[in-house]
Formats: C-alpha cells, sequence, structure tokens
C-alpha cells in the first residue's frame, strides 16, 4: 500500500431518516463490525480525513472521523 494522500478527503454521508430501512444502516453490523467502522476503515487506507455527514446521535461516538452536522 503507497502513502496516504494529504490531498484527499474523503466524505460519507450517513444522515438522514431511515424511513425506508426503518433503523439507521451505519450501526448494522456485518462480521462482528459496524458498516460505518468497515467504510472508515476502507478509507483510512488512503487519507487521514475523514468528515461524516450526519444527524445521529449514535455517530457522535465514531472515531477517526470529524462530524459534520447534517441539517436536512
Amino acid at each position: 500500500m503507497k502513502n496516504k494522500e494529504p490531498h484527499i478527503t474523503a466524505i460519507i454521508l450517513a444522515g438522514g431518516k431511515s424511513s425506508r430501512m426503518g433503523r439507521d444502516k451505519a450501526t448494522l453490523s456485518y462480521n462482528g463490525t459496524l458498516f460505518i467502522d468497515h467504510i472508515i476503515n476502507t478509507v483510512s487506507k488512503i487519507t487521514n480525513t475523514i468528515l461524516l455527514i450526519s444527524d445521529h446521535t449514535a455517530h457522535q461516538s465514531i472515531n477517526n472521523a470529524s462530524i459534520i452536522k447534517d441539517i436536512y
């Protein structure tokens, strides 16, 4: 794996009402790990700058990402 790219920012859209799913997809588990953690672990291989756009309070405790409140 090459070095992380300082000019790349990963933006993860994890807000929304989850009206079709009925619950927050990011907090579903796959192989013992939350979906959101799978995504963050994957993008952290190429960048240290990760923005998580969300209005879910459960996402506030997610590490390795800066949380930006989804206002819409």
